[in-house]
């Protein structure tokens, strides 16, 4: 874990007016003010850092890029510069991003290779013993990017020896971290506040946000600014899942065109965005959210609408909900758009709703519950795991699970995916693992990775302690369970919901109900400048065999009812018809031989042989076909120990001559007696 680099020295409000030196990227009459407010580090222990603002930004603060890098990732970080106008910064490994504060643009080399740091983990309350990382390789080399900030209006600014940069850009840049930072200042409290993305204990999610909420104009700087910065995170550090609206437009053209060109209603999102009104900024999410929508990962309107709940008596809010209510023609487009996109957002609601309605019926067959709200059913020769999300446990109430289903007995085991909106990909990898275990034997997960910027492609392989000892050894190889396993989903399946049934499926999974939701790319936070929030898809997509993961696992069988009124999900909770689906599914006429593959190895020893099995498994079905146990032969001993055996057994046969001579010599003396 990286050390806390306490920001020690006295408190400073110095303004500095810069016009003439000619290092600054700024303009000739900025003024830069410089002081030091208070640094939360993951927790609520106050430390202090430096911050810069500018005259036109005063509530936008600057930071040391190297003093940034430092809290979000373990490992030094050096910045060096010849001419005080382009700076390099050195991350551990040695690798570069050269920021140049004359032209206003960040260049990597090898963007991902920068970003491949430990990050700093100090104060998350997330914990996963089951999964180490083992290795990485290249499958697509990564192009060298460079990011023209000044195509945005932001400054990269020389500091003497630092170089700075607003911190929602750098919360853009490195949000893969895991770690990102916002500013707050409710007028008691002034403070740069470290955060873990999405931990579920953070501190600031305490934080009274309602400062905020007070105004119901801006500057027209600070619009200019605050969209700026929203074409600067969808142009480069946004996954670009193929299922928005927006995914063919901006294939094509940067963002601020994409809104340009695609509609009248786009259009009006842009003006609304860069209004100093805040209500029509709110409105502009608002519309903004149908086009990049996901299915999940990137909401806009994310932190809109918990306000709506939160903080409903504020006054922007109150004059937000009286306008969205009105009759003016941004309000109907504002709410057509939102009312479309409630009805993807309820989704789960309506599969989960219609889930438990026909799940009554198997309520007595319920044998296990989980702290997470997993349970499992055994109805008849099927067993259900029924689980809604990711969590770090899950792998251990998955494996309660199906140790339970076994001492019942019973073939098939089904996970039912249906209403599961996602959660932590380890989790799903460690499933994904386990259940393909009969035919792969091995606990190790070979993933691909793209990273959208630089087009780099990676595998990257984890090692799952499969029997969940605490010990990750060769019994993790050839654990699994003589399960024929299917997988419930629906377009509610989403994420890591829509990626395990991906990944299954490319290994002869069975899939059951409708296409998954999707959701390729991992997910983090980002941080406007103006202190909302909002989940956005992140530059990291996952990539499994050939296909879109973004459009869902493809289905075996389809089970849901399409009638006038819409979708009926009924058929998906079935049991008795998905049981009988699954066991035609892997039913076997005629074995098909697999890969021999080799099993119980026991190494020989120069004293004694080995063995091992040489087993080959159904190609369809992963039923056993034939198993031979290989006998081996002793090693031969090298050389020099050979010889030194030769040695010990001269010097042995002299020694037991000499005992058996003192034998002799013993026994005579004896009868002499």
């Amino acid at each position: 874990m990286k050390k806390l680099l306490k920001v020690i020295s006295v408190i400073l409000s110095i303004t500095l007016v810069f016009g003439a030196f000619g290092a600054l990227a700024v303009h000739a009459d900025a003024v830069i003010t410089e002081r030091e407010i208070d640094l939360l580090l993951f927790s609520l222990s106050p430390y202090r850092i430096h911050c810069f603002f500018t005259e036109t930004l005063p509530n936008v603060p600057y930071l040391d890029v190297e003093e940034y890098l430092q809290y979000i990732y373990n490992g030094d970080f050096d910045t060096a510069s010849d001419d005080f106008e382009t700076y390099t910064v050195t991350n551990p490994y040695g690798e570069t991003m050269v920021v140049d504060t004359v032209n206003d643009t960040v260049t990597f080399e090898n963007f991902d290779a920068f970003m491949a740091v430990e990050v700093n983990e100090e104060g998350s309350s997330i914990e996963i013993n089951y999964v180490q990382y083992l290795n990485d390789s290249v499958i697509n080399e990564p192009s060298a990017i460079t990011v023209d900030l000044g195509a945005y209006g932001i400054d990269a600014i020389a500091y003497g020896t630092q170089v700075i940069l607003p911190l929602p850009v750098l919360g853009a840049m490195f949000s893969s971290s895991y770690n990102n930072a916002v500013y707050y200042n409710n007028g008691e409290m002034e403070a740069i506040c470290f955060v873990h993305t999405f931990d579920p204990e953070s501190y600031y999610d305490e934080f009274d946000q309602s400062h905020r909420l007070q105004s119901l104009t801006r500057t027209a700087a600070e619009a200019e600014f605050n969209y700026n910065t929203l074409c600067l995170y969808f142009d480069w550090f946004f996954g670009r899942p193929s299922n928005t609206v927006l995914a063919e437009s901006m294939e094509t053209m940067c963002f601020d065109e994409a809104l340009d060109n695609y509609s009248e209603h786009t259009q009006l999102a842009k003006q609304l965005l860069l209004s100093e009104s805040m209500v029509d900024y709110f409105n502009g999410m608002l519309i903004l959210g149908y086009y990049v929508f996901d299915g999940g990962h990137t909401v806009m309107m994310n932190t809109l609408l918990n306000y709506c709940t939160e903080y409903i008596t504020t006054p922007l809010i109150s004059e937000w909900l009286d306008n969205y209510a009105g009759d003016s023609d941004e309000a109907h487009i504002a709410r057509d758009h939102y009312e479309t996109l409630f009805e993807s957002l309820v989704l789960v609601d309506v599969v989960a709703n219609t889930r438990a309605t026909e799940y009554e019926q198997y309520k007595d067959e319920i044998v296990a519950e989980y702290d997470s709200g997993a349970y499992l059913i055994i109805h008849g020769d099927l067993a259900v795991f029924v689980f809604d999300s990711f969590e770090t446990d899950t792998p251990y109430e998955l494996l309660d699970a199906l140790q339970t289903a076994s001492e019942a007995g019973v073939k098939n085991f089904l996970l039912d995916d249906s209403c599961n909106g996602g959660g932590y990909v380890m989790a799903y990898q460690y499933i994904a693992t386990l259940i393909t275990n009969k035919q792969n034997r091995s606990n190790k997960h070979a993933g691909a990775e793209l990273s959208v910027p630089t087009g780099g492609v990676y595998s990257v392989v984890y090692e799952f302690d499969l029997d969940l000892d605490g010990d990750f050894d060769e019994d993790d190889e050839t654990f699994c369970f003589d399960f024929n396993f299917a997988i419930l989903t629906s377009q509610a399946s989403f994420s890591c919901g829509n990626s395990l049934p991906v990944d299954a499926a490319s290994q002869g999974v069975m899939i059951l109900g409708e296409n998954s939701g999707g959701g390729s790319c991992y997910v983090t936070n980002r941080y406007l400048s103006d202190g909302f929030d909002f989940p956005i898809s992140d530059i990291l997509k996952l990539v499994i065999s050939d296909l879109d993961v973004d459009l869902g696992a493809p289905v075996d069988e389809y089970l849901i009812e399409e009638t006038a009124d819409g979708k009926n999900y009924a058929p998906l909770y079935d049991l008795d018809n998905i049981n009988g689906l699954i066991t035609a599914f892997y039913a076997c006429d005629e074995h098909v031989p697999g890969d021999t593959v080799i099993e119980n190895e026991v190494p020989a020893t120069v004293e004694e042989g080995g063995s091992y099995d040489e087993v080959v498994y159904c190609a369809v079905c992963g039923e056993e076909i034939s198993r031979e146990t290989v006998y081996t032969d002793p090693l031969e001993p090298s050389p020099e120990v050979a010889d030194s055996i030769d040695a010990n057994v001269v010097t042995a046969i002299v020694l037991i001559s000499l005992a058996g001579a003192c034998v002799v010599l013993q026994r005579k003396k004896n009868i002499v007696r």
